[in-house]
């Protein structure tokens, strides 16, 4: 489609509804009756402290490890969570209660409200968002005389910038700057108006924190500071601009700081968003989605009438795919996106808004190296790093073992305090190594040694803790003892506490692989190599089911739940890269049965972020009905009217799903590896006309362009490894020559055609 962006004829009544902008560091969301429009924002760094976590740290309850192991091994699942629990009550932690990582917070909101005029006097209304330059814009005719807003957050400067434009007869407004009602953790809110600006400084209970918010007004009417902001009379042309900064010990020099900040600012609209837009318009066009060639600005309302429950209109995937992109260009500042990214707009936020571990946070990456975002993915590593002191904390105190132990949830810290019966997490140890498989990817994509020593660092210290954590069983094999496969309970168990979770052997397989072949390349750490080769090898075989779907749990007892959100096993297949169709066959078709037995007997347990997991993972699997089924579903019912996807059935905004449905259509495109790339491994017949540019893969490739029709495709690929590399066609597809792969060389750009046999 030729518009990149979502668009409405209707007004978001809530902030889970608005059209989100955002520089990556501050986010806005803009919603609201046209005459009482709100534009809610955040910034990245912004975390409220909270009581249970002043004097945060891991209980010490190592020595209570032996016994849980011994009530495991006789069956009493539910005992040994107890046990661990009353070990840590005993250590001063509350009795089997959940304590929560510091919540994101909900800064202030920026409100218009428009003075004189009744809101049946509001004709034409439509409120767009483009994604090429993340400008979002109200439009509607005020007693029958356009008004149009217009807002970003720049790129360039870091501040919020809006514009507001009347035709003909001058109107009134206030500004005003507002926090939340039932603000938890605050202990006082100052709003103040003087001249052209509006400050408003926001301090926290439990430390000496909080955030300055500074508005500055700039209007062709008159204008006079009233109850604490600004009103303005007689306008035809506004400009504010706004800024938001945390502080920590002492709001005053911060506050002063903003002012003068946003005093010296050029104050032309136009100049400050084309220095904004030649910044996220790069971003944005390092890939180019088309799955259609239509010229129609559809609403989202239209895009929906569109599908069915057995249809999926391309325009709407491609609408989607797009979002995910903005999103992930408009939340990643300094630090990755948490759940919601870098909006929020409630005091209580669910699940704290956090960066929840044992998915959501990955989920969010899985885009990123095939889009172009390198530089996202180094700040993930920087962000991940920094919990390094705590992860070791964690894993001496918890299980007396050196290296990294992982929380489950992690915000202004990574002590690992969130547990209870129903969600034992201190039991699950995949954390670490799941979130380090990033380095290993990157390099892939790109090629850097640096990058993959610093993966060395950080796999060492895994291992380090599994050398700890691991025990040895009857078989001569290392057992995962606790073990916990996230949020799932087996069939007929009381507790969700278990032995060998697949996932937690999946992983520390991975990591074991990860290190000892990037050891052999960088040629460093020969002594150990041969150590871990040898751990390598005891670690237990996965176990197929009387399905013949890849267990969840290894042990005979322990079966398994297809009615779940997770899929935490299927790690092999995805994003995990150890079960192949060719090569290790019987694995990929264990992968392949419990992903069916997942979305066709238990589909309607998943969640929103669950069946973009199994597109990814279908994709993998070259289904493309399991594929279809799973995008599908989602769009049609974990969708809210803006197009953020829920948690829950068109409730409970969480991003994870959008940035997970960009990765679905990438895989959909192409599989590669360091050797070759698949191309369309999900071919969909009623997706007649498909293209997309800028698509990066393993090896140092980059597809220039791949478009298809039903009966034929091209690909133009670019090329900048050190070997030979082979392009490889669809199923029931072959090259002009007749062969099904073409081997490209380094340093080549070369075009294929191809088409069905």
């Amino acid at each position: 489609m030729k518009f990149k962006g979502i668009k409405r004829d209707v007004y978001a009544q809530n902030w889970d509804e608005a059209f989100p902008i955002g520089d990556g560091t501050t986010g806005g969301l803009v919603f609201g009756n046209p005459l009482k429009e709100v534009i809610a924002t955040s910034h990245e760094e912004l975390f409220v402290p909270m009581p249970e976590n002043s004097d945060s740290r891991p209980y010490n309850i190592k020595d209570s490890v032996p016994k849980v192991r011994e009530l495991l091994h006789e069956g009493k699942y539910k005992e040994a969570t107890d046990f661990f629990l009353h070990a840590a009550a005993d250590d001063g932690a509350p009795y089997n209660t959940i304590i929560w990582t510091n919540p994101f917070e909900a800064a202030a909101d920026l409100c218009i409200d428009i003075d004189g005029y009744e809101e049946s006097q509001v004709t034409n209304y439509t409120n767009k968002l483009d994604f090429s330059n993340a400008q979002a814009e109200v439009d509607f005719d005020l007693a029958s005389q356009h008004l149009s807003r217009k807002a970003f957050v720049s790129r360039s400067r870091g501040i919020l910038v809006l514009n507001i434009q009347k035709e003909g007869k001058p109107v009134s407004f206030g500004v005003n700057l507002r926090t939340k009602k039932d603000i938890i953790y605050v202990d006082s809110v100052s709003v103040n108006a003087e001249g052209e600006c509006i400050s408003l400084v926001s301090n926290h209970s439990e430390d000496e924190s909080g955030y300055v918010s500074v508005a500055r007004v700039i209007t062709d009417g008159a204008s006079e500071c009233k109850d604490n902001g600004i009103f303005v009379s007689n306008a035809n042309n506004c400009l504010i601009l706004y800024l938001i900064t945390p502080w920590k010990k002492g709001s005053e020099a911060v506050k002063v700081r903003n002012i003068r900040t946003l005093m010296d600012i050029n104050t032309d609209y136009e100049s400050l968003f084309k220095e904004h837009a030649v910044i996220h318009e790069e971003y944005f066009e390092r890939v180019k989605f088309s799955f259609s060639d239509s010229d129609e600005e559809y609403t989202n309302e239209q895009l929906r009438d569109m599908c069915s429950s057995d249809k999926l209109a391309p325009e709407f995937l491609e609408r989607m795919a797009d979002f995910g992109r903005y999103l992930e260009i408009c939340s990643f500042g300094k630090l990755p996106p948490n759940l919601q990214g870098v909006w929020n707009g409630t005091v209580n936020p669910p699940w704290s808004a956090d960066y929840t571990l044992d998915e959501n946070i990955q989920m969010m990456m899985w885009q990123a190296l095939p889009g172009g975002f390198n530089g996202f993915v180094r700040c993930y590593f920087d962000w991940l790093e920094s919990y390094s002191e705590d992860f070791r904390k964690n894993a001496e105190a918890y299980y007396g073992a050196r290296g990294i132990f992982a929380a489950s949830r992690v915000s202004t810290g990574g002590i690992h305090v969130h547990f209870h019966e129903l969600w034992p997490m201190f039991f699950w140890t995949a954390g670490a190594g799941w979130l380090s498989s990033l380095y290993e990817d990157y390099y892939e994509y790109t090629g850097d040694e640096n990058m993959l020593l610093r993966g060395v660092n950080y796999w060492k210290e895994v291992v380090l803790f599994y050398e700890d954590f691991l025990t040895v069983d009857e078989t001569g094999h290392y057992e995962f003892a606790p073990s916990y496969s996230p949020e799932n309970t087996p069939l007929g168990h009381d507790s969700p506490t278990a032995i060998n979770a697949t996932m937690d052997v999946a992983i520390a397989k991975e990591v074991y692989i990860n290190l000892i072949n990037a050891c052999k390349l960088l040629e460093i750490e020969e002594e150990n190599v041969a150590k871990w080769e040898k751990e390598l090898a005891m670690l237990p075989e996965y176990k197929t089911n009387e399905d013949g779907a890849l267990k969840e749990w290894l042990p005979d007892d322990c079966k398994d739940d297809y009615h779940h959100r997770h899929s935490s096993h299927l790690y092999p297949v995805f994003p995990g890269n150890e079960a192949k169709r060719d090569g290790n066959e019987d694995l990929f078709e264990a992968c392949h049965k419990a992903a069916e037995c997942r979305l066709l007997d238990g589909v309607d347990a998943i969640s929103g972020w669950g069946l973009v997991h199994l597109a990814n993972i279908s994709a993998r699997l070259r289904d493309a009905n399991l594929w279809y089924l799973a995008i599908n579903r989602i769009i049609q019912k974990f969708t809210l009217g803006n197009f953020f996807t829920g948690h829950n059935e068109h409730s409970l905004f969480q991003m994870d799903a959008n940035l997970g449905i960009t990765a679905a259509v990438y895989e959909m495109f192409v599989y590669s590896d360091m050797e070759h790339a698949e191309l369309f491994p999900v071919w969909l017949p009623q997706f007649e006309n498909m293209s997309v540019e800028g698509i990066r893969v393993k090896g140092k490739g980059k597809i220039l362009k791949l478009s298809r029709d039903n009966d034929s495709f091209e690909v133009t690929f670019e090329y900048q490894g050190r070997n030979e590399y082979r392009l490889v066609c669809p199923e029931g597809f072959s090259f002009e020559d007749g062969d099904t792969e073409e081997v490209v060389y380094p340093g080549s750009v070369v075009t294929f055609k191809g088409y069905k046999r």
